[in-house]
């Protein structure tokens, strides 16, 4: 009985350490591109609790059309707390310049949906992976008391 009370207790520990850990969304790790659009996110695992993206999309300045720079347009970090998991923004000129927290409140194999209720817009965040390159991404909510909700088609690059 106690050598199977331990296998129980061994089998939740790894269980329990795989669910609370970035692994589940190492699905999502990678440089993505825009469909259409040069506009890019790329996702990275930092450790154990904690993933980065950014997205960034390459301009062209006006007094010089032979150079491309990079614009950094949102950070982003997928965190772990305990049992919960969080995505958290910072968009460049939004939300004076703070990060938002939307709590990941479903995650499969493929997606997760992370929520805000109390943020303007958006208010729910949803992230799926479609096929093994395909990625798609949307916001949505009430905006001035109409729902809104805008799609983000990526291919892995």
């Amino acid at each position: 009985m106690r050598h199977m009370l331990l296998l129980f207790t061994a089998i939740t520990s790894i269980a329990y350490a795989q669910e609370n850990s970035v692994k589940q969304f190492s699905w999502l790790e990678g440089n993505w591109k825009q469909d259409g659009k040069e506009e890019y996110e790329k996702w990275q695992a930092i450790n154990d609790t904690m993933m980065g993206g950014i997205s960034y999309h390459y301009a062209q300045e006006e007094h010089d059309k032979d150079e491309t720079d990079i614009f950094y347009d949102e950070s982003i970090r997928l965190v772990v707390r305990g049992t919960n998991c969080f995505y958290i923004p910072q968009v460049r000129g939004q939300n004076s310049g703070k990060e938002v927290e939307f709590k990941i409140t479903s995650v499969t194999a493929k997606s997760f949906v992370a929520e805000n209720p109390a943020h303007d817009f958006p208010k729910r965040i949803v992230y799926r992976l479609v096929g093994r390159k395909k990625l798609i991404a949307y916001i949505e909510g009430k905006t001035n008391g109409a729902y809104k909700r805008i799609e983000f088609h990526f291919t892995k690059q």
